[in-house]
């Protein structure tokens, strides 16, 4: 049994970079562990909540046609994140 018969039960991808079943395995695993688009509206207190998984991040705030955008990173951690965001001002009234 050569090195390729091992390599086929671990390695991720053949010579020809097709993936071998551990790869598809991590491929499903990669699309699972990650935060989709996400949607919503804030409370009255102008709260969002939602879940997420480490790593980095864009947000997007629109109101009254201003918008606000941001990245932010998720560390691992044990404590909950807060992000605040600042929209530019409002026209004068």
């Amino acid at each position: 049994m050569g090195a390729n018969a091992t390599c086929y039960q671990m390695c991720l991808t053949d010579a020809d970079f097709t993936n071998l079943p551990a790869g598809d395995v991590v491929d499903r695993l990669l699309g699972e562990w990650q935060t989709k688009e996400v949607l919503g509206a804030t409370d009255d207190r102008g709260s969002f909540n939602f879940s997420a998984f480490y790593g980095e991040y864009r947000l997007s705030v629109t109101y009254l046609n201003r918008t606000a955008d941001a990245t932010f990173s998720l560390p691992r951690s044990d404590d909950t994140k807060h992000i605040n965001i600042r929209l530019p001002p409002g026209p004068a009234a």
